[in-house]
């Protein structure tokens, strides 16, 4: 199981978060990152100016789903690199409406689920280690009939 970032942060009653630890537990337990994946249940899909309500409002497109690797850099670059760094791979997890969870959660099983995959078990050259890089899921709802999930990677 992967272990939790932080608390949860509070969301409204009318909203969810998109999926929870036991599905990300049951689709990614054969990834690589297995046993450094951490999960982060977090309220501001697109930063702290921007409300979740305002989001809804305004029909914004959102990350619904973050896989990221981070990287930091707190000690002088001209050390070793093993001494130097220090990296985290997250699952950023974001709330979407509770009457529309079902439907937007098949969406990103189906179109998401698999190219997340598929990225998480690239080979990998040690050089791509030496900045983060994020792979976004997004909800894309701008006044359209039918939500659909735009794949995102940088």
């Amino acid at each position: 199981m992967f272990q939790i970032y932080k608390i949860k942060d509070k969301i409204p009653k009318n909203m969810s978060y998109i999926v929870n630890t036991q599905i990300l537990t049951e689709y990614f337990k054969n990834i690589p990152q297995v046993s450094e994946m951490k999960i982060w249940y977090n309220n501001r899909p697109l930063g702290y100016e921007v409300s979740l309500q305002k989001i809804l409002q305004k029909k914004l497109s959102y990350p619904i789903l973050i896989v990221r690797y981070s990287i930091l850099r707190p000690a002088p670059t001209c050390l070793k690199r093993e001494q130097s760094l220090s990296h985290n791979w997250y699952f950023l997890v974001y709330p979407v409406e509770q009457a529309k969870k079902c439907e937007y959660q098949s969406l990103l099983i189906k179109l998401g689920f698999p190219k997340l995959i598929s990225w998480l078990c690239q080979k990998r050259s040690t050089s791509w280690f030496d900045s983060s890089k994020q792979f976004s899921c997004i909800l894309d709802i701008q006044g359209k009939e039918d939500s659909t999930i735009i794949l995102k990677e940088n």
